[in-house]
């Protein structure tokens, strides 16, 4: 968690497009370390406490939800990236599709009009 801190102080410009590419891979994936890092925490913890002989519990009764949890957190991870990605790419073909927009001038009315916007106030 405290490379987070020295990264965010370290952060590239948005707009980097040599070093954000980088810097945004090293951020998730310090990131999703530290999750990891945590879990591994919980982890030694339940085999402290149950190391005791007066009290022994089955490793699965604890095991299993948590990877089921960790299971589904990685799952949804993915899932959203891929369709992240997907949106993306829908949005880059849709905007390469469109035309571009230029304002649409309104043709003269007569003499004193010069092909400007029209204004329906000042219109009678």
């Amino acid at each position: 968690a405290c490379v987070q801190v020295i990264l965010g102080l370290i952060r590239p410009a948005p707009d980097d497009k040599k070093i954000r590419p980088a810097w945004n891979l090293a951020h998730h994936n310090i990131g999703r370390l530290a999750i990891l890092s945590s879990w591994a925490t919980v982890y030694m913890g339940v085999y402290i406490a149950h190391g005791s002989p007066t009290y022994q519990l089955s490793y699965a009764a604890w095991l299993t939800p948590i990877c089921i949890v960790m299971g589904l957190i990685v799952i949804a991870d993915i899932v959203l990236t891929v369709l992240r990605e997907q949106a993306a790419r829908k949005q880059q073909a849709y905007d390469a599709e469109a035309p571009s927009a230029e304002p649409v001038k309104a043709e003269p009315m007569g003499p004193s009009d010069s092909g400007s916007i029209i204004d329906p106030k000042t219109q009678i």
